[in-house]
Parts: structure tokens; sequence; C-alpha cells
């Protein structure tokens, strides 16, 4: 009776839990699955990044792809509904940082009420900034910013 009972217990999960074969860890996979759209920020760093890659190297490839699919957005766009609509179906995925993602994700949960997206746990890309200030800047100032 317990082994019935777990076995319909499992056999009820497994019915009822959709699983999801379109779970990408990495750019490699990204780019390897066709029928997943790469979505990215037209403009943004990371794009300027893939623009200057050398030939035949992953983010050649992925800029490749994601020009040739109209995956260059504005920010508005890439965290729009048709946007998140279309990741939920399974044939787009967005690369961007993550406080946006997690901010689209919010947002479109409190209108939705619902909200499913898998979101990678791996850093993709580390983005570095340099701050550029007058000469004349307080030398204390300067120190912290170097600090930083």
């Amino acid at each position: 009776m317990v082994v019935f009972s777990a076995f319909g217990g499992q056999l009820r999960a497994l019915l009822l839990i959709k699983s999801s074969n379109l779970l990408i860890d990495n750019l490699e996979e990204l780019v390897e699955t066709r029928d997943l759209q790469p979505l990215i920020l037209n403009g943004g760093s990371f794009h300027d990044v893939l623009q200057k890659s050398n030939e035949g190297t992953l983010n050649e490839r992925l800029l490749t792809r994601t020009e040739q699919g109209h995956g260059l957005k504005s920010f508005s766009q890439l965290l729009s509904d048709p946007v998140f609509d279309s990741i939920e179906r399974g044939s787009h995925a967005v690369i961007t940082n993550l406080d946006a993602i997690r901010f689209g994700l919010s947002q479109r949960a409190s209108k939705k009420n619902s909200c499913s997206a898998y979101v990678v746990d791996e850093t993709i890309f580390n983005q570095a900034y340099s701050v550029a200030f007058s000469k004349q800047l307080n030398r204390t100032l300067v120190e912290k910013f170097n600090k930083l």
C-alpha cells in the first residue's frame, strides 16, 4: 500500500510539473540551441564587447545569431511583456544584467500575478566601469576613487 501510494504521488508530480529541456547555463549552450533566440540591449556594454570580438569566437557567433534574429532591443523592449511572453513560451532568452532581470521579473509578477523564467546562476559577462573626473578634484576624493 505504501509503495503504491508513493508511486502514485510521484506519477502525479511528474504529470503536473512542466519540465523544461531548454535550461541554458552558459553562452555556448545558448549559441548551440538553434530554437532559442538571444536578445540583448542594443548599444549596451555587452553589445559593444560582442562587436569587438574576433571572427569565429563564441562572442562573434552569439552576435551573429542575435543580429540575424533581430535580437538587438532597446531597454524598454528588452523588459516588455511581449518579450517575457516569448521567454515563457521558450522561444527567446534575454541577456542583460541581473538587476534588470530582477526588475523586469518583479514588474511582470506584480502585473500578471505570475511569472515563470529561469535565471542563469552564472556570471556570463563581468562589466568594468571607469570614472573620469577633473584633475583639480580634491586629492582625498581621488584617493577614495582609487580605492574603489
